[in-house]
């Protein structure tokens, strides 16, 4: 199930914990996060961009990082899936493709650029998300 914006007003200090989370990123279905300061740029058509929100995805949710349609609408596409499990923390990166390749997108600090998606899992996962290696990923910046 995807939370609302109700349930996500609520959830919101839990999910975003640096910078202080502003309520009017909310959305009807989804949070808006921004552009982060450090971006690798390939020469050419792939940027990978970070989130500027370092996020900790509470148990019992899962959270999909999505490319806002006005990104594509500018000649931007996600390569790749961002999906979050219950206890990642960290900041997320989009992996962006310029489909336009002769006209450079721009990017920048700050944008809205994509959103979160958070859904509700029916039941408790039983465990956390880990980090290779078997480490818990809470409390570390990735």
């Amino acid at each position: 199930m995807v939370l609302s914006d109700l349930s996500l007003w609520k959830l919101l200090n839990d999910l975003v914990r640096d910078p202080e989370p502003d309520p009017e990123l909310v959305n009807p279905a989804s949070i808006d996060v921004r552009v982060g300061r450090e971006m690798l740029l390939e020469v050419g058509e792939l940027a990978l961009v970070p989130t500027l929100e370092w996020l900790a995805v509470p148990q019992g949710h899962a959270v999909e990082l999505t490319l806002k349609s006005a990104g594509a609408g500018h000649g931007l596409a996600q390569s790749t899936t961002v999906w979050l499990e219950p206890g990642w923390c960290g900041v997320a990166t989009l992996e962006l493709r310029n489909v336009t390749r002769h006209t450079p997108v721009r990017i920048e600090c700050g944008m809205r650029l994509a959103h979160l998606v958070v859904h509700a899992l029916d039941q408790p996962a039983v465990r956390s998300h880990r980090e290779p290696g078997g480490s818990l990923a809470e409390g570390r910046r990735g």
